[in-house]
Formats: structure tokens, sequence, C-alpha cells
């Protein structure tokens, strides 16, 4: 039995290809899947052309870069994709599954302790980003990995671009899903928590309102 901990892209894509390989595998996420989350160059393009290629850009975008090579996925449909893929494997998926810490025996670990009891396992995958340190640092292993906390959210628009859109200025990307437009921005590093601060959502809302119409 391997056991992979954690539930996102990697995780979910480490599972798929053991498990396809004919290796036993659970995954353990302590959520659920997907949410603990490419550039190319090209030439520069006036205002007039800008909004052209995207009309829902307001008078606020005066120049910029068309990226002909970005794309962009939907990281929710991704982990879906994956997980499904997975289990079709023969993988086994244990969600809202928290690992509390790891069984030792000598240097081996031997089960994951789990708030769904124990797991019995031959080798254990650590994909659980920064959260991983958590559980080495019993082990005496020092993993020099800090969180970074970006903020995101999605808002309706009467019309969405039709490209993913950087906002150089203000620091923040946003991509159109069929369910409203993502936007993301900061990166903040305050430790590993969930705290987030309503004031910098908002200044990134505000910001964002100033390039697009509707």
């Amino acid at each position: 039995m391997i056991a992979v901990v954690g539930g996102g892209v990697i995780g979910l894509s480490v599972g798929y290809y053991l498990s396809r390989a004919g290796a036993e595998v659970v995954l353990c996420e302590r959520g659920s899947l997907g949410r603990g989350c490419t550039w190319g160059s090209a030439g520069w393009i006036s205002p007039s052309e800008l909004r052209e290629l995207e009309p829902t850009l307001s008078r606020r975008a005066e120049a910029g870069y068309l990226i002909g090579r970005e794309r962009h996925i939907d990281p929710a449909r991704l982990t879906a994709g994956l997980a499904g893929l997975a289990r079709k494997s023969g993988a086994e998926i244990w969600e809202q599954a928290e690992m509390r810490r790891l069984d030792i025996t000598g240097r081996r670990v031997r089960a994951l302790v789990t708030s769904n009891g124990p797991l019995p396992v031959a080798s254990v995958i650590l994909a659980a980003g920064a959260s991983c340190g958590t559980l080495l640092r019993p082990l005496g292993i020092r993993l020099p990995l800090t969180a970074g906390k970006g903020y995101s959210f999605l808002r309706r628009l009467r019309t969405l671009p039709g490209r993913p859109v950087h906002l150089g200025d203000i620091k923040v990307a946003v991509t159109p899903f069929a369910r409203g437009l993502r936007i993301a921005g900061t990166m903040e590093l305050s430790g590993n928590n969930e705290t987030l601060r309503r004031s910098r959502a908002q200044a990134i809302a505000r910001g964002t309102a100033q390039y697009f119409d509707g």
C-alpha cells in the first residue's frame, strides 16, 4: 500500500500514475480535493488594438502585450478530472481525512494516523504543501517551506473577457471561467494558517474594477 498525502494537482497526479502502473494507492486529503490552488511573450498592443481584442476592458487599460502561447485551465475541473482518472485506475481517495502523524517503527513509516483512523502503509508520498513540515517535525526533519497565501474570488460580469488578462500595474491576474471571472492577486507570507484579511481582497476588487466595463 502506498499512501499519498494531499489532494491537490501534485498529489492527484502522483496517485493516478502510481495506480495506473499497478500500485495499490490510497490518497488522503484533509479537506476537499483541489481546495488547498506560464507565460510566453509577443508584441506591444496599442489602446485601440487592445480593446478590439478585449472589448470588456475599460479605457484605464492603455496598452499591453498579446501573449499568443498562454494557456489556462479551470483548477476545479482539473482536480475533478484527475480524481476521476485515479479512481478509475483503482486508487482509493479519502476526503475530510486529516493527517495527524506518521507512525514510525525504526526508520520506516508503518502507518498514517488520520482522523478516520490508522492506515497501514508500505510507503508514503507527502504532497500536502507547507503542512508537510508539521508531519515531519516530530521525526527531527526540518522542511524549510512556508505557506504563500494568495487571494482569489469570482466576479460576475455581463460579458466575460475572451482570454486571461494580467493587470501588471496592480499585479492581478483575471481568468474567465464558465461560472464567472476569477480574480487573483497578492502573495502573503504570514505562516501556515487560513486567516484572511478582508482589506486585501477589497483592495484587489477595487483595483480590478477600474479595468473592466460591466
